[in-house]
């Protein structure tokens, strides 16, 4: 009974991704070996990423840039000159 309570608090508060952590802990017993601090951690973790990525994604959607550029897509070949190992330097920062 209180874990549906609680499930309906975190929807109406609209923590749906804890919520469904919160879900997939109850329904998986190796989450039971963890103390309850480190599974409100990863519940935590887990709402507090989804909403990074969409905060990520509204930023990159605003911005409007002309072309969606990956690291991972760089070509090295031709004549533009690039290093690779510059650029895998300079993408750490």
């Amino acid at each position: 009974m209180i874990v549906e309570e609680t499930l309906e608090k975190l929807h109406s508060l609209r923590l749906r991704v804890m919520a469904k952590a919160f879900e997939e802990q109850l329904n998986d017993p190796e989450f039971s070996r963890l103390s309850f601090e480190d599974r409100l951690g990863l519940i935590v973790d887990q709402e507090w990423l989804e909403r990074e990525n969409r905060r990520l994604s509204r930023r990159l959607k605003e911005a409007r840039f002309r072309f969606q550029a990956r690291l991972e897509e760089i070509e090295y070949r031709g004549r533009r000159g690039l290093e690779k190992a510059l650029i895998s330097e300079l993408s750490t920062c």
